[in-house]
């Protein structure tokens, strides 16, 4: 919860060119019912970007998230992203302006 907090309140924005965005779900292991859902979006000029809450984005659904990210193909989007990353092979984004 502290990475959160802090990634919120350092966040940074950076324009990203869309290529596509897919809706990841995976459970906490084989006996979790806990259900955890990100949105991976590849981009041309950032890399991997991931989205793993919905918090101050106009959507109810990662499903939908990923829809309308990937309605702007092509197009460059605004993504807020905090200092702290906890994987070197993607890029967490507290939010995308849409």
């Amino acid at each position: 919860m502290g990475t959160q907090f802090i990634n919120d309140k350092t966040a940074q924005t950076r324009t990203c060119t869309i290529q596509s965005a897919q809706v990841d779900s995976s459970t906490g292991g084989p006996k979790s019912a806990t259900k955890h859902e990100s949105v991976f979006i590849h981009t041309t000029d950032c890399g991997m970007i991931y989205i793993s809450r919905l918090h101050n984005m106009n959507v109810s659904s990662f499903e939908e998230l990923s829809t309308k990210i990937n309605e702007r193909k092509g197009q460059a989007l605004t993504f807020h992203i905090g200092k702290l990353q906890l994987s070197s092979d993607s890029t967490r984004a507290e939010r995308v302006d849409l």
